[in-house]
């Protein structure tokens, strides 16, 4: 089918440290822009306003439709009576074993005496990272005179968010007229529940 991946020749990286290659001559040329910013491309949404772009044409369809709601197709649970659809296949899966428990996979921790398990892989290692400190990379506040340091990424860009109102993104509430925003799901969730009966 490809050309290039006749006789099993393999392409590297080439660049230095790395040591990754492939078959594909075009998977080459993704990761060398994806990872290492070499010949990248940009592929803007075309929705006027819209700043999102990518290095992976492919990314820009789920966009429009998760954010604008064009060319949407949605997924839904098969389950008799279940209502639930999503935008993300991915995510029907996900909700079938978590509401459902249809093909619900556990892994256990490995740690003597945990008994916690987890059904994500990332989640387990997750779990041992902040519960018993293994492989624990600690990832730093970079604003200047600032200490704070967490085990997740997510926490510090969190923190920039809500000490140093940084990159904030406000989640709104969406019932017609209501002006109320917080810097976290959450929030919105409670009021949504407390101020208009909303569960």
């Amino acid at each position: 089918m490809f050309g290039d991946e006749l006789g099993g020749k393999m392409f590297s990286c080439g660049e230095k440290g790395c040591e990754y290659e492939t078959k594909r001559r075009y998977v080459l040329k993704q990761h060398k822009a994806n990872i290492h910013d070499i010949d990248v491309i940009y592929y803007p949404c075309d929705i006027n306003g819209c700043n999102f772009e990518t290095k992976d044409a492919r990314r820009v369809k789920p966009h429009k439709a998760s954010v604008h709601d064009i060319d949407v197709r949605y997924y839904s649970c098969d389950v008799a009576g279940c209502e639930y659809k999503t935008k993300f296949l991915d995510s029907v899966k996900s909700h079938k074993a978590s509401v459902h428990y249809i093909d619900v996979t556990y892994s256990a921790c490995d740690i003597r005496g945990c008994e916690y398990m987890a059904r994500r892989a990332s989640h387990l290692k997750s779990h041992k990272t902040l519960a018993h400190d293994i492989d624990v990379v600690y990832f730093s506040c970079d604003i200047n005179g600032c200490q704070y340091k967490a085990k997740v990424p997510g926490h510090v860009n969190r923190h920039k968010a809500n000490i140093h109102d940084i990159d904030v993104v406000y989640y709104l509430c969406d019932v017609d007229g209501c002006e109320y925003k917080a810097k976290q799901r959450s929030p919105v969730k409670c009021h949504k529940v407390r101020i208009h009966g909303i569960v």
